[in-house]
């Protein structure tokens, strides 16, 4: 993130301490007990995960800009997309070649899955960068809220 829109963010909408801590709280816990837990218990937790990250960004009202979704930067950042399919089909050629390449799990044809998987990819990010990161970066100073995020993150996985 670049640091004009970190100042922004920390001087432009000063907001409450408390507010972050429990959007953060809640959120995290619920995107927690929703990997945690078994179907179908687990899609009631998803749709709650997913509706309090909305609200709550929503009620925000921080704008295209502040959650890192406007255009600025977007020509010049798409060499990574362009640099990570590559790669993949770099991947995905090797794996072939090796025997090593399996079928996707389900009967969902692979067109339809990909999607499936690309929106997913979409929404872990935002979740990560829009969510967790801009809270962390209005409660914590230097450079400590892009550690954590991506540590608490990566500790989702584990």
């Amino acid at each position: 993130m670049e640091p004009a829109v970190t100042a922004s963010i920390k001087t432009k909408r000063p907001a409450s301490t408390r507010r972050d801590l429990i959007e953060l709280a809640v959120g995290y816990l619920l995107i927690m007990a929703t990997i945690w837990t078994p179907n179908p218990t687990q899609r009631v937790l998803y749709w709650l995960a997913f509706l309090w990250i909305v609200a709550t960004t929503w009620a925000r009202r921080e704008g295209w800009t502040a959650l890192g979704l406007g255009s600025k930067g977007l020509l010049q950042s798409l060499w990574i997309a362009a640099g990570a399919l590559v790669l993949s089909a770099i991947a995905v050629f090797i794996a072939s070649r090796n025997h090593t390449l399996h079928p996707l799990h389900g009967p969902t044809p692979v067109f339809q899955h990909s999607w499936a998987y690309i929106i997913w990819a979409l929404m872990q990010q935002f979740i990560l960068q829009s969510y967790f990161l801009l809270r962390l970066l209005r409660l914590l100073p230097g450079r400590a809220a892009p550690v954590i995020a991506a540590a608490g993150w990566e500790d989702t996985y584990l």
